[in-house]
Order: C-alpha cells, then sequence, then structure tokens
C-alpha cells in the first residue's frame, strides 16, 4: 500500500511539474512575442499616418487642380475679350451694329455710319513705327477703321453718345466731335471715330 501511495504521489508530482515546465514555456513564449506585438502596434500606428498624408496630398492636389482650371477659364476668357475688342480683321459688319446699338441705347435712332478704308496706324500700341520693322520682329500690326457718324441730337443725348460709344465691345476711340446748326430736332452733329484691329504686319487687310 505504501509503495502504490508512493507511485500516485509521484505521479502527482511529475504532473505539477509538467505543469510548470508548461506554464513557465507559456511565459517566455509572452515575454519573447511581446516585442513583436509592439512592432505591429508601431506599423499600425505609421501606416495610419501615411494614410492621412496620403490623404492630405489628394486634396493638395485637387486643390491645385481645381485653381489651375480656375486660372485657365479666367485666361480664355481674357483671351476672348481681348479678341472682341480687338479682333483679327476689320469685321465692318459686326462694328457697324455696335454703333447702332449703342446709339439706340441713347436715344439717337436717326444716325447714318459709313466707313472707310483700313489702314495701319502705331500711335494706339506703339512699337516700330516702319512696316519693316514689325516684319522682323513678328508683331502684329494696328490697324484701325474710320468710321463717320452724323445725325440730330440733344445736347445731352450727343453726350451720352460719346460715353456709349466708349463702353463699346470693340475698342473704338472719338477723334473729333463737330456741333452744326439747331433745329427742332437737337443739333447737327459729326462724329469721327476710329475702330481698331490687330493683323499680322505681313499681311493687308481686305
Amino acid at each position: 500500500m505504501k509503495s502504490r501511495s508512493n507511485i500516485g504521489h509521484l505521479r502527482g508530482t511529475f504532473v505539477l511539474l509538467i505543469g510548470i515546465g508548461v506554464m513557465s514555456l507559456l511565459v517566455v513564449m509572452v515575454l519573447l512575442l511581446r516585442p513583436d506585438w509592439n512592432t505591429v502596434q508601431r506599423m499600425r500606428q505609421k501606416i495610419a499616418r501615411n494614410g492621412q498624408i496620403l490623404s492630405d496630398t489628394q486634396d493638395a492636389v485637387r486643390a491645385v487642380e481645381d485653381y489651375r482650371e480656375r486660372e485657365q477659364q479666367a485666361v480664355e476668357q481674357l483671351a476672348r475679350r481681348i479678341e472682341r475688342r480687338l479682333p483679327s480683321d476689320a469685321s465692318v459688319p459686326s462694328l457697324l451694329e455696335q454703333l447702332k446699338q449703342a446709339a439706340g441705347q441713347v436715344g439717337v435712332k436717326d444716325v447714318s455710319i459709313t466707313t472707310g478704308s483700313p489702314r495701319e496706324t502705331t500711335k494706339a500700341l506703339g512699337g516700330p513705327s516702319s512696316r519693316s520693322e514689325k516684319i522682323r520682329a513678328g508683331e502684329r500690326a494696328c490697324w484701325t477703321v474710320p468710321v463717320g457718324v452724323t445725325g440730330t441730337a440733344g445736347y445731352s443725348q450727343i453726350a451720352a453718345l460719346l460715353q456709349s460709344f466708349a463702353h463699346c465691345e470693340r475698342l473704338v476711340t472719338v477723334s473729333s466731335v463737330s456741333l452744326g446748326g439747331a433745329d427742332s430736332n437737337g443739333l447737327a452733329f459729326e462724329l469721327k471715330l476710329e475702330a481698331y484691329f490687330l493683323r499680322d504686319a505681313e499681311k493687308t487687310p481686305r
């Protein structure tokens, strides 16, 4: 009986030792693997930071693209406005229509508008004075269409008409104003205008 009791005691001790060994092994594994868990956590934090940086970068790129698109639209609008102010040809029909509309807006309806032959000028834009110099420089030459406007209107209407011409879509300047006699319809007037346009220096407008 005593022998069996000793054997049972030894078995219990052996099982206890095995349990202690397993627990010790688990503790050692935990201690060995814990640095790896910290590394994983740091990697997760780094990935999160990089994701935020990527998101911020994408937002910045979109903002730059939006800005460039707005700037491009502004440049295109300015180019169209300049083209309307200084077209690449005389565009006489469009010019006459604009002048008639300007006169009608201020109530001057009975007007006569005539145009002359286009001519080259340097007084508005400056630059080389001779045609050969312009061609060598590869510049665009400034040309004008002389315009005569005659009619009868009140003094205030004539003043408003001059201001209306100054706000035409086409670049127009007034070179002279002549006033005649007055009648029941107002003062007789004669205006001389210059309507500008640009052409390559080596080309002659038709």
